[in-house]
């Protein structure tokens, strides 16, 4: 899949009247980061929207005792700060490279300079903007509702490719990170990990074997 067509089937762009999402495309700089590299940081003067074109980035805040809570992991084709076009304001989470990434950066002045003569290009970015909320709703929703073990559980079904069988699957980052996505500490982390033995998972280092997907989801459904 090209860089443009993935750009084109971004959150930002793909609902966008054709013409003003080949201006911005025209205008936008590309950008690559290294692992562990910061795009920006909390607080930044948020100068940018972007498309994530290669790669994954973790949105991230640190709390008052400087610890780590992870709010995403982007990817291809996601946007980040995508509400932020619509008026000048600071980033509220830092942005890290994962892996090796690739991205294009689209000017906030530039967007809501396009936003003014298309109301068809404003419903696009409020929709990309409602569809980063709908998901914060969801994850807030998970981590009340759900136990640690629940959440690891879900978040492995959801690495498998269906729901029936059995599967190994490679953690797809660190597990710190992971602990953060889900809202744990790494010891919960592993302590879940080890509770799930009995529903047929096996943890090395970042291999996961899982011996009945849809065991493991009866078990989500019954808890």
């Amino acid at each position: 899949m090209t860089d443009q067509s993935v750009a084109m089937g971004s959150v930002l762009l793909r609902n966008m009247p054709g013409a003003s999402a080949r201006t911005l495309l025209k205008i936008a700089q590309s950008g690559r980061l290294n692992a562990q590299e910061v795009l920006f940081r909390e607080g930044d003067p948020a100068v940018n929207v972007y498309v994530v074109l290669a790669g994954q980035l973790k949105l991230s805040r640190i709390d008052g005792q400087g610890n780590e809570a992870v709010v995403a992991i982007q990817r291809p084709g996601d946007s980040i700060a995508t509400a932020l076009a619509f008026s000048p304001n600071e980033y509220p989470v830092t942005c890290t490279a994962l892996t090796e990434s690739r991205y294009l950066a689209f000017g906030c002045e530039t967007i809501r300079a396009t936003l003014m003569h298309s109301q068809e290009t404003i419903g696009a970015v409020l929709a990309a903007t409602y569809k980063h909320l709908h998901e914060l709703v969801d994850q807030v929703a998970q981590l009340k509702a759900s136990s640690a073990r629940k959440r690891v559980a879900r978040f492995l079904v959801a690495l498998c490719d269906g729901p029936t069988g059995s599967a190994t699957v490679q953690l797809p980052y660190d597990k710190v990170v992971i602990a953060g996505v889900l809202g744990m500490t790494p010891e919960t982390l592993s302590r879940s990990f080890n509770r799930l033995k009995e529903h047929g998972v096996r943890v090395d280092a970042t291999r996961v074997t899982i011996d009945d997907i849809g065991n493991l989801i009866r078990f989500l459904d019954n808890e």
